[in-house]
């Protein structure tokens, strides 16, 4: 057992030295100036910063935002500025489209680095984006993922002669399709020769256009001599560049919805989550409805009501006859038969005296025999140490007829 244990023991070492000698690579696609990451785009920003060191500027707001607060807040527009927005996903809407193609109808430059454009961005600028899943629909889905040694090829539209930038990594298929082909020229062809990087005039600007976008990500250029991929897009750049700006809001936003457009308008557009979305819904109205009604609560049985004040006399009552004591039952009869002849008949002042049996007769209609009779047997109750069973019977009987 303790052999098995250590071998145990060395093979959980052994892992975790191989995990050690061989960490895992950050693949997390980016494209942001601040991430070194392989597919960051520190590389090309500071390739950016070299040659234009006092030019180049950041900012973190939509074109949109950007033109009214920075660019539109003179009388005059200025010109010969290239404005540099590289994403992933550039996800432009309406109000910053159009104010792009003011932007650079008045002189100015911009730059456009992504694998996935909006369909508002494509339709502004006259270009459509088409990616490896829509050329190839019978390609499987793990071929697209599949490492190898890929390339792009950059060059002169004019020319037929192209230059290679190779990486081992997986495949840049995706492609540039000018919707209008005048006025626009193909300088840079994918792995499968189509173009992936487009420049033409708009007014008395220009716009570069550039997909398969890892070829400006740190590993890309930092492969080879492939850092001459990034210096050759940079020579399309204007000569009289006056400022340089590098976007970063829609590299941090690549999910970013529009304006008007809320999340359950893109939770609603998936069948089977609009599915999900309307059983959950009715489901939670039914039983909303069923708990309206009112539910009558299961009642325990209770115990009848006891009276304890009875009880309490039962209890004084069998102390005093388990005792034997009838003289005190019989003073405590006397005191109870005075105390209601006060209160029924309201006689003020002592009872107890010698016009007590023509008191009591007047005011109960009782015999004065009877009177007389009771009133004797208080006064031998009083006067006596004891009182049998017999004497006590007759002096309950007594007073029972007097207030009944």
């Amino acid at each position: 057992m303790k052999l098995l244990l250590l071998a145990m023991l060395g093979m959980i070492m052994l892992m975790g030295c191989g995990d050690a000698n061989n960490p895992q690579v950050n693949e997390t696609y980016t494209l942001r100036a601040e991430d070194d990451n392989p597919f960051g785009a520190s590389a090309f920003y500071r390739l950016l910063k070299q040659q234009y060191p006092y030019e180049l500027e950041s900012y973190n707001l939509p074109f949109a935002r950007w033109y009214k607060d920075d660019y539109a807040s003179d009388n005059e527009l200025p010109t010969g500025i290239t404005y540099c927005i590289i994403s992933p996903r550039i996800m432009v809407w309406e109000d910053d489209a159009s104010v792009m193609k003011l932007f650079v109808e008045n002189g100015n430059t911009l730059v456009i680095a992504s694998d996935y454009f909006s369909a508002e961005l494509q339709a502004a600028f006259g270009f459509k984006h088409t990616d490896e899943n829509e050329m190839s629909p019978t390609r499987f889905p793990f071929e697209e993922h599949k490492p190898g040694n890929t390339f792009m090829k950059v060059g002169d539209g004019d020319s037929v002669l192209f230059r290679n930038y190779s990486y081992f990594y997986t495949s840049m298929h995706n492609t540039l399709v000018p919707l209008h082909n005048e006025q626009k020229d193909t300088i840079g062809l994918n792995e499968i020769l189509e173009p992936d990087v487009l420049q033409f005039k708009w007014g008395r600007g220009k716009v570069i256009v550039v997909t398969n976008t890892r070829s400006l990500s740190n590993y890309f250029l930092l492969s080879g001599n492939n850092i001459s991929f990034a210096q050759w897009l940079i020579s399309y750049f204007p000569y009289d560049i006056n400022r340089m700006v590098w976007d970063k809001f829609y590299a941090s936003n690549p999910y970013r919805n529009p304006p008007n457009k809320s999340i359950f308008e893109a939770f609603l557009k998936n069948e089977a989550l609009r599915w999900a979305f309307w059983i959950t819904l009715s489901g939670a109205l039914l039983w909303l409805i069923l708990s309206l009604r009112r539910k009558q609560r299961i009642q325990e049985e209770q115990s009848p009501n006891i009276n304890d004040s009875i009880a309490f006399s039962d209890t004084i009552a069998n102390l005093y006859y388990n005792r034997h004591d009838n003289k005190n039952i019989a003073l405590k009869m006397v005191n109870h038969f005075v105390d209601a002849i006060r209160q029924r008949y309201f006689i003020p002042g002592p009872i107890l005296d010698n016009n007590f049996a023509t008191t009591i007769a007047a005011k109960t209609g009782a015999d004065i025999t009877i009177t007389e009779s009771l009133y004797q047997q208080i006064r031998s109750v009083q006067e006596s140490y004891t009182i049998s069973d017999q004497q006590l019977m007759q002096l309950h009987f007594t007073i029972r007829n007097i207030l009944k």
